[in-house]
């Protein structure tokens, strides 16, 4: 057995649940790698589907599948593979997205490169949906390397399948949280970006698929999850004013989409104490006051405006 095939460079997760008649596309995509020095660990997350049939009919050595008897959700599937993976540099990909052939290959080149303070490397990406697509990070973004301990504050801008990270890294500031069942991404590169810098290929180097089920069009998990890490991390964003009155006003908008609006007018008001100059914050306290109907109405149409013209 060579050394590469018992020591790989890279351990490529990919962590799936009922996704067997988009699997292919994905795993696929990661075999083609012009990079071929590493491992792919695929975590059924106890489908009911043929996800295992569609990873054995693959026959590819360099593929390791593991299956939780149970679905216990998208991070304890990536913890999974983590604590698995035998490489020093561990990459995500999502069980219905799909990387360009290229995309180890140069972030390896550039990793390589890097100082060993740079925790890891991400890359842009194209989302594609049915009325358009767009390119990640968005042009909003400022700062798109180095320290983005404050950039990322601001939001998430590095998707999971995006990185490519070294595993020492996890040793640092541990592995992803299991509550979440959204904002994974956000909340760990919270966590990566205190300790590490970033570098990025700036250039798509996989296509993200909006999907009717992805977990990313579910409110009410967006909700609960950024409730969690705004609690988690409010020391941190409290480092920031303006961050945090962003943050709150975020947190109250979700509250009154899902009609707690109570709790949404006072995560408004603890904003406009930190910020009282917020028109935004004070326009959607004010929009608290109509009925829970007209308020998502109007939230909803204010968004497609957004995506229309992001």
């Amino acid at each position: 057995m060579q050394e590469n095939e018992i020591n790989p460079k890279v351990s490529v997760i990919i962590p799936t649940y009922n996704r067997a008649h988009l699997l292919e596309r994905s795993m696929r995509s990661v075999l083609v790698q012009t990079f071929q020095d590493f491992e792919l660990i695929v975590v059924d997350d106890g489908s009911s589907d043929n996800t295992s049939t569609v990873v054995k009919e693959f026959g590819d050595a360099r593929v390791r599948y593991v299956r939780h008897k149970t679905n216990r959700g998208g991070a304890a599937a990536r913890n999974t593979g983590i604590n698995l993976a035998k490489g020093d540099f561990i990459a995500f990909q999502d069980s219905d997205d799909e990387w360009l052939s290229e995309k180890l290959e140069k972030q390896m080149s550039l990793l390589e490169s890097c100082e060993s303070h740079t925790g890891g490397v991400y890359c842009g990406f194209i989302k594609y949906n049915k009325s358009n697509t767009q390119y990640y990070p968005p042009a909003n973004v400022q700062q798109k390397e180095g320290n983005l301990s404050l950039q990322i504050l601001h939001g998430n801008f590095i998707s999971t399948q995006t990185l490519l990270v070294r595993r020492e890294c996890f040793k640092v500031v541990g592995c992803f949280d299991e509550r979440l069942t959204r904002f994974q991404d956000w909340e760990m590169m919270i966590r990566l970006a205190q300790a590490f810098e970033f570098c990025i290929v700036d250039q798509p180097l996989l296509v993200v698929y909006s999907t009717s089920d992805s977990l990313t069009n579910n409110s009410y998990a967006g909700m609960e999850a950024y409730e969690i890490i705004l609690e988690k991390h409010y020391r941190l964003l409290s480092r920031s004013p303006s961050v945090l009155a962003d943050r709150l006003c975020n947190m109250g908008s979700l509250y009154c989409e899902h009609e707690l609006v109570m709790k949404g007018r006072i995560c408004f008001l603890k904003a406009l104490k930190i910020n009282p100059f917020s028109l935004t914050t004070w326009c959607l306290l004010t929009l608290s006051l109509l009925s829970n109907n007209k308020y998502r109405k109007i939230i909803g149409k204010l968004k497609a405006l957004l995506r229309k013209n992001n």
